[in-house]
């Protein structure tokens, strides 16, 4: 593996979209999933499995983005983590276009009303039971953990029919989340609203969504009141006041069920009113 000193998971991200559409990426995923030379060496549940199956292809071929490695996979602290998850939290908005955050779904035929990507919401969830399952773990078997994640999410990403979102796309959802963007006293007297209609889903991903999106809001508003000069009068500008919006934006914006068969697409039911 070689590594990369990218100066945060989004500038991963970035390298990633300028990588693969800028090296003939989607004609290579494209020939990997149409070979006929993976023999017998795959689980049988996966050949029917339609996408799964693709996966295991690409990650059993491996391009060689998938091997490098950002060198901030080698740093297991908190912090880092935190970088990680927003990351990849704007990767599963840019996958719903310009209603990122507005309960997609009201519009299903509308150019750029598209509902969160299903693959992209778990590649947050999952990231979730990563850092989980790998906290009792030790330092390099944490890093390890790290590594696996971001070769998976690269492998994923790379996966889906459009690929991975363009630099253009990744940039413009990171001008409407920017770290600095916070929740209003409006868009915090709105979670309870949100996480109700999630559980009115049917797609029970929406409410694991929701479920995590509000989990990192409140980590993260833990970390603001333990900052130096929370709640003084005096409050320092470097000191934020209140919790990223982009947790909010993520939770608001439900994914539907792909369609793996016959009756088993569905699309989200009570989106939230934006």
């Amino acid at each position: 593996p070689r590594a990369h000193a990218d100066a945060s998971p989004f500038a991963s991200l970035l390298r990633l979209a300028d990588g693969w559409h800028s090296s003939g990426g989607p004609e290579w995923a494209a020939a990997v999933k149409a070979s006929p030379d993976f023999g017998e060496g795959f689980h049988p549940e996966l050949k029917p499995a339609g996408f799964q199956h693709d996966v295991a292809k690409v990650l059993s071929r491996g391009h060689p983005l998938m091997y490098e490695l950002p060198a901030w996979c080698e740093d297991t602290q908190d912090g880092a983590l935190d970088q990680l998850y927003r990351a990849v939290v704007l990767l599963y908005l840019a996958s719903a276009g310009s209603r990122a955050g507005q309960g997609v779904g009201r519009a299903p035929g509308k150019a750029g009303a598209g509902p969160g990507s299903f693959t992209g919401l778990h590649l947050l969830t999952s990231l979730w039971g990563v850092e989980h399952a790998s906290r009792p773990l030790d330092v390099e078997a944490r890093r390890q953990a790290l590594r696996c994640y971001w070769a998976t999410l690269v492998a994923i990403s790379c996966t889906t029919a459009a690929g991975p979102p363009t630099r253009a796309i990744l940039e413009s959802t990171a001008q409407k989340f920017p770290a600095h963007a916070v929740e209003s006293r409006a868009d915090s007297a709105r979670w309870d609203e949100v996480v109700r209609a999630g559980i009115a889903e049917e797609e029970e991903h929406n409410q694991k969504l929701c479920y995590l999106a509000r989990r990192l809001r409140e980590r993260d508003a833990e970390t603001l009141a333990q900052q130096p000069g929370a709640g003084a009068g005096d409050q320092p500008q470097a000191v934020r006041a209140a919790p990223w919006l982009g947790w909010l934006a993520a939770a608001n914006t439900f994914t539907f069920t792909p369609n793996v068969g016959p009756g088993r697409a569905r699309a989200p039911t009570q989106p939230a009113d934006g």
